[in-house]
């Protein structure tokens, strides 16, 4: 026997209410439950709910007042307001300037919006956010623009199997052929020409194949004659010799003798993750596929309250006899339930993640008709496969359905999305259960007919939900052109359809496989437009592109409601969870293009500012009094090492006082020299012209972060080079980087963990200009008096490399 977890046995029953009903004052609702025996007290309690929310001000001033731009509320009515008024973790109040500032008392922090606007924070429908937070630090990463070619991929595979030991693993991530000049797939001899005495393996960016090099292939046993297993491929050449590509379940062959992190590593990989997204204006995410060491690591996160968003994972399925999934499904079932909160709605048990078929990358996904190559060439014969025997995932799904657990099925190609919409009417008419809101995880070209039944589901049973990667036509978006060719390509994510049929859906990364800023797919779903343009700048057309606000909706409400919290989340209203994103420029104005580049200012999650960009949060006050006076002129440099950065011509003042790290020296023509990096506030200032001399930084297993050339400048008098460019600070690295190299034909130098070169760098707070350069002892004198200096000026200290705290801009 089992109970179901989900309110609610057929069409047309009572759905369920779950949520924190909060006004003004101190009067709180909690969790009225809807079962029918007590419809009518909810019926009641809600009407009462709302005459005491539409009703004056309540007394008590609120903790947080944002005020004076634009508030995206997102809500039933699509209001945009002025002001926003927090208390404890929850939204008071949303109204005019004037009505929000009536709030205001002796210990409010009032933040002037200046023009900004405010939205729910964002979240993503389809992360892997515990393991891609672990890759980020902790793989080599492959990913474009990092490696452009297969050049690239070699000399990045080689420079991390020098620094290893003896018989490691090279692990690395995130290439993607339709990326590299070669428009192919990397292979076991590129590999082995660089890196022959150590096992590699690199995932390919979807996560469904990867490459092996000829060590790695002799060592989990593969050669011509290896059968292919189940559900995979093993790639070969003409003569049927493996070529390293890997695969759907073949990559198991390989991928189980790679060690994979370890617990410390995911813990520092969600703290990390979590650090990011909050650069993002994102707070929270759906995780699918996780298992129980995964679990633990995100309950240590969080009791440790370093988990920044709100993470609903979902449970990867088991293999194993019908018997025993129905025991796994039950013993989920007792802590599973999405619509009770566990905890303070941070982290959420809530179901099981399945899959049908394969990538629209590997052309493993399972079609009616055959792949593309090329865009326009024919894939003869091959039309994908299903990753396991259909009857016996649909038999494995009824038993989660039946235990009432939502469930989410990767479902790429069209035969897929049938057989999976298909998987969902025949549960239903055996076990009618309302409310289980399961889901089509990337749904990228259903048929009219699936997409009917959808909207009928979700209707009559609220359950059918795509779960849609728009960044997919961007970040992938040429790969995919070329496999799905002309005619699928332009109903590929088919947002328009679902609109029109009156569907809702949530919208994802799926990270690692595209980066996972939400600006990027709330851009795509409106552009369709692929990275490169390999197959042409257009080629899925905007026929099924959306406008700006709904593509914002599938970020935050809909989201919400495939996370179970959609009445604590996802918009701005009294009530809700104060989860807020400050942005730079108002999405529901600015040109289409401007989408993509939105600069998140500020962060708010659960009533807390847990990130925010500007506002010296790198750098605290600081000017010693033998600071140059500013009489407008350019201050003597007391360091003729340090030139002041240029900024680009055209920077906007945003970009004027972005975070950025301060990289300078001396380079050539017999003498390199790296100086401390900063973190400074300013404009960006990068080499307008390659040369002879390489920056880089890398992660702590080698992954690189960043790179470029430059030709240094050369002193008259001296005929030595030196250097200074302020590079802007990338969420994505700011809690990983360490080390940064300096090479050129005069040597190489190196900043790391065991840097100690004390140096504090001291400059206006306004301008960004730079008045003067301590080092030792008066450097640490200096930091240490930070505190104490005039408001006017900032100082930034460094040993050698800045912390994460500098780089994150928490401290």
């Amino acid at each position: 026997m089992y109970t179901r977890r989900y309110p609610g046995i057929k069409p047309g029953g009572p759905s369920h209410v779950n949520r924190h009903f909060f006004c003004q004052g101190d009067a709180t609702f909690r969790r009225a439950g809807a079962s029918a025996g007590v419809a009518a007290t909810v019926t009641a309690g809600v009407a009462a709910i709302v005459a005491a929310c539409s009703g004056p001000r309540q007394a008590g001033p609120a903790d947080l007042i944002l005020a004076g731009g634009p508030v995206i509320t997102l809500d039933g009515e699509s209001r945009v307001a002025e002001a926003v008024a927090v208390r404890g973790d929850r939204v008071v109040a949303v109204g005019t300037v004037a009505e929000i500032e009536a709030l205001v008392g002796p210990g409010t922090e009032h933040v002037d919006l200046a023009g900004r606007t405010v939205t729910p924070g964002l979240m993503d429908a389809h992360v892997h956010f515990a393991s891609g937070g672990a890759n980020r630090i902790y793989r080599l990463d492959l990913s474009y623009p990092n490696v452009e070619n297969i050049g690239d991929v070699q000399r990045l595979v080689a420079e991390q199997a020098e620094r290893l030991g003896e018989g490691e693993w090279v692990r690395g991530g995130g290439w993607d052929e339709g990326k590299l000049e070669e428009l192919r797939y990397i292979q076991a001899s590129d590999l082995d020409a660089v890196a022959a005495e150590h096992p590699v393996w690199l995932s390919h960016t979807m996560g469904h194949y990867g490459v092996a090099n000829s060590l790695a292939l002799e060592m989990a046993g593969i050669t011509a004659d290896t059968p292919d297993p189940p559900g995979g491929t093993i790639d070969r050449d003409a003569d049927g010799k493996p070529t390293g590509v890997l695969k759907e379940s073949a990559q198991g062959l390989v991928s189980r003798l790679v060690p994979g992190p370890g617990p410390a590593q995911q813990r520092e990989g969600i703290r990390s993750l979590a650090d990011a997204f909050n650069a993002e204006c994102m707070t929270g995410g759906k995780d699918p596929g996780i298992g129980p060491g995964t679990w633990d690591a995100y309950r240590d996160v969080l009791a440790g309250g370093d988990l920044s968003v709100r993470i609903f994972a979902l449970w990867r399925g088991r293999d194993g006899t019908i018997d025993e999934v129905r025991a796994y499904a039950d013993s989920l079932a007792t802590f599973t339930r999405p619509y009770e909160s566990t905890g303070d709605d941070r982290l959420i048990s809530g179901g099981v993640k399945l899959y049908i078929d394969g990538s629209g990358g590997a052309r493993t996904a399972w079609l009616h008709e055959d792949w593309n190559r090329e865009h326009t060439h024919t894939d003869t014969g091959n039309r994908g496969y299903p990753t396991m025997d259909p009857d016996e995932l649909r038999r494995r799904f009824r038993a989660y359905h039946d235990a009432g657990l939502h469930v989410s099925i990767h479902s790429i190609g069209d035969r897929a999305i049938d057989w999976t919409v298909d998987s969902f009417v025949e549960a239903l008419e055996a076990t009618p259960t309302r409310g289980l809101r399961h889901g089509i995880i990337h749904s990228n070209i259903p048929t009219d007919r699936a997409l009917d039944l959808m909207a009928e589901l979700q209707r009559d049973w609220g359950t059918a939900y795509p779960e849609p990667s728009p960044s997919f036509t961007w970040w992938i978006g040429d790969t995919y052109a070329g496999n799905f060719g002309p005619e699928r390509a332009l109903r590929l994510n088919p947002l328009r359809s679902y609109q029109e049929r009156g569907m809702i859906w949530a919208s994802g990364s799926d990270y690692f496989v595209t980066p996972f800023p939400a600006r990027y797919g709330v851009w795509a779903s409106v552009a369709r437009q692929p990275l490169l343009g390999v197959y042409g700048p257009h080629p899925y057309g905007t026929a099924q592109a959306v406008d700006v606000e709904t593509a914002l909706r599938s970020f935050t409400t809909w989201t919400a409601h495939q996370m179970f919290l959609e009445d604590e989340v996802g918009t701005i209203e009294p009530g809700k969870y104060a989860d807020l994103a400050v942005w730079d420029r108002n999405p529901l104005t600015v040109p289409t293009d401007d989408l993509r580049d939105m600069v998140c200012e500020m962060t708010v999650f659960n009533g807390e500012v847990v990130f925010e960009r500007d506002a010296g949060s790198a750098l605290e006050a600081a000017e010693p009094e033998s600071a140059p006076e500013d009489n407008g002129e350019p201050a003597a440099n007391p360091d003729p090492a340090l030139a002041q950065p240029r900024p680009a011509a055209n920077a906007s003042p945003s970009e004027q006082r972005q975070r950025t790290l301060l990289l300078w020296g001396r380079a050539g023509p017999d003498r390199v020299q790296l100086d401390p990096a900063v973190v400074v506030h300013g404009a960006a200032s990068l080499p307008e012209s390659p040369g002879p001399y390489r920056i880089e930084g890398h992660g702590p297993e080698g992954q690189q972060h960043f790179s470029f050339t430059f030709v240094p400048a050369i002193e008259a008098e001296t005929g030595q080079g030196q250097f200074v460019f302020t590079l802007p600070v990338d969420a994505v690295w700011a809690g990983s980087l360490a080390r940064i190299t300096l090479s050129g034909p005069a040597g190489s130098d190196t900043l790391d963990d065991a840097t100690d070169q004390p140096i504090a760098v001291i400059s206006d707070r306004e301008t960004g200009r730079i008045r003067a350069i301590l080092r030792g002892a008066d450097a640490l004198e200096a930091s240490d008096a930070r505190e104490r200096l005039a408001a006017g000026a900032a100082v930034s200290f460094s040993r050698g490399l800045p912390d994460a705290a500098a780089l994150r801009g928490t401290r």
